[in-house]
């Protein structure tokens, strides 16, 4: 059996604005939003620009900054695993790993993260996986630095092993595009007004799953959570571990 392909496809906020981010959603056109950094002839807009497919890979930066990922790492076959981590001024590494409950690679799904000033929520098709709190009154790190979206393919070669090459081209395709966010200028914008109650996401009710939402949450994670770095030997080095239930 040949080794699995380790290529990974990212999905993340990188250094952008607070919001709540849904990808696979709405039929609106990639150019609104996006534009491409890298690999221009390796990108195909497809349906008036609602639709995008890529191939190739990127790295990743080892610089200390803000970063919410999702991250679905290359396989040949089930368990699908999809990797989440968050970057709060530092380079990460508090990682957890689900196995997904349904080939990624047949149909286009809902990965949406909820970001405000009291937490981030990652969701798959509208159920909450992880939840990641603003201890910052208790002197933890949060992320709270302006951040784009970004999606990619990277070769995770010295992450997880060799890449099976013989399986390319590696694809991504990716639809439904959708922000609704705090737009954020680094010279003008004064970031307090990203916490302003006058937008969705910072309403109470989104301060915490509701009991529908924490039902679902558990239940995914009792299932499909296979790591987590706040049950590993990292965990010392995370002082939020002390406070996850």
């Amino acid at each position: 059996m040949a080794p699995p392909s380790v290529l990974v496809y990212l999905i993340s906020l990188s250094r952008a604005i607070n919001f709540f981010v849904a990808v696979a959603v709405d039929i609106e056109p990639f150019g609104d939003n996006y534009r491409r950094e890298w690999g221009g002839d390796h990108v195909t807009l497809l349906n008036q620009g609602t639709q995008l497919t890529s191939l190739g890979y990127n790295e990743e930066s080892s610089k200390n900054h803000d970063e919410v990922d999702f991250e679905f790492l290359g396989s040949n076959g089930p368990p699908y695993i999809l990797n989440t981590n968050v970057f709060a001024q530092d380079s990460g590494n508090r990682e957890q790993q689900f196995s997904l409950w349904f080939d990624p690679s047949l149909a286009f799904h809902d990965y949406d993260i909820l970001w405000n000033q009291k937490q981030i929520v990652f969701f798959v098709d509208k159920v909450p996986i992880r939840v990641f709190k603003n201890y910052k009154i208790k002197g933890l790190r949060f992320p709270k630095l302006p951040m784009y979206v970004e999606a990619s393919l990277w070769n995770g070669t010295g992450w997880l092993g060799g890449v099976d090459w013989s399986g390319g081209p590696f694809l991504a395709g990716y639809r439904g595009f959708e922000i609704n966010g705090c737009p954020y200028d680094n010279y003008t914008s004064n970031p307090a007004k990203c916490e302003s109650p006058g937008y969705d996401w910072n309403a109470p009710k989104y301060w915490q799953l509701d009991p529908q939402q924490l039902k679902m949450y558990k239940d995914v994670r009792n299932k499909h959570l296979i790591y987590d770095y706040c049950n590993s030997k990292l965990a010392i080095n995370f002082p939020e571990c002390k406070f996850v239930s």
